[in-house]
């Protein structure tokens, strides 16, 4: 976006200078909960044992960084995306078991029955 077009948007409609207090609001508060977050990560990082966690998570192929920086967002009480979609793979995974239990019962008796069926 052009410096000029980003003045406009300011100054159109009834919020130009309000939106830009609002801009800076939510920029304040988003350095204020970085710095949550980052000291929540520090901590984490001084628990005992938490070295040698970290450090089989990433043997195993995990970003560290990426790692701490989810428990920091568990521990803030961030409701995020990927809670939801770990939720949403838990709900697949458990209606795929039950349908996975549903076929096997189904073989079973039919695997049970004495008389094979023909034609069907």
């Amino acid at each position: 976006m052009s410096l000029e077009s980003h003045k406009n948007r300011q100054t159109i409609g009834t919020g130009g200078a309000k939106n830009h207090g609002n801009e800076l609001s939510r920029a304040v508060q988003f350095e204020s909960e970085q710095k949550q977050l980052n000291h929540i990560q520090a901590r984490i990082r001084r628990l005992p044992g938490s070295a040698y966690d970290l450090d089989t998570l990433v043997k195993a192929g995990a970003d560290q960084e990426q790692i701490l920086r989810l428990l920091a967002l568990e521990v803030f009480g961030h409701e995020t995306g990927w809670q939801r979609a770990m939720r949403r793979k838990r709900d697949e995974f458990r209606s795929l078991a039950r349908r996975f239990k549903a076929v096997t019962a189904e073989a079973e008796r039919l695997a049970e029955d004495p008389a094979p069926r023909q034609g069907k």
